[in-house]
């Protein structure tokens, strides 16, 4: 297993990853600025790991300014909104399912954390295959007929997502 965030064939796979300022005006918009405890959020891939890492740095702000306890002491490390460790947190596995890394595999806070926003769902890896789509058919606008069919089986990615979701 590789870090989500180190992964260097990025590139060779057509991804484009959606840059922090981008992400928060997206959740600005979204209305994911205060009273969060408890919302639940789908959010649309899991790439480099910007919108993820934004949704709990906002969500853990949230709570620590409402004084709600949420990170142990033990994995304030991992999982606190101001530092890097929750990058070493997850790692995507061959399937490109979301994983506790090994360094975190044993932490009761993490794994609760990983439990309660479902990190480990066929929702994410589905998210992940269509980031993916979606940067290789912007790759393909100079042949429209390979674009258009792409754009179609996003599509039906994005019913079935919409479905799960």
């Amino acid at each position: 297993m590789s870090s989500i965030f180190d992964n260097m064939s990025n590139k060779d796979k057509c991804q484009k990853f959606t840059p922090v300022d981008m992400v928060q005006k997206k959740l600005d918009l979204a209305g994911y600025t205060t009273n969060l405890t408890g919302k639940r959020v789908l959010e649309n891939s899991f790439g480099s790991g910007n919108m993820l890492l934004e949704i709990v740095r906002r969500y853990i702000k949230n709570c620590l300014n409402q004084s709600i306890p949420l990170i142990e002491d033990t994995a304030r490390q991992y999982l606190y909104p101001d530092t890097e460790g929750i990058q070493k947190a997850f790692v995507r596995d061959d399937q490109y399912y979301i994983k506790i890394s090994d360094e975190c595999k044993e932490d009761d806070t993490v794994k609760d954390f990983y439990k309660q926003i479902n990190l480990g769902g066929e929702i994410h890896r589905l998210d992940y295959l269509l980031m993916s789509m979606i940067g290789m058919n912007s790759k393909m606008m100079d042949r429209p007929e390979v674009s258009q069919k792409i754009g179609q089986a996003i599509e039906m990615l994005r019913a079935k997502r919409n479905i799960m979701g």
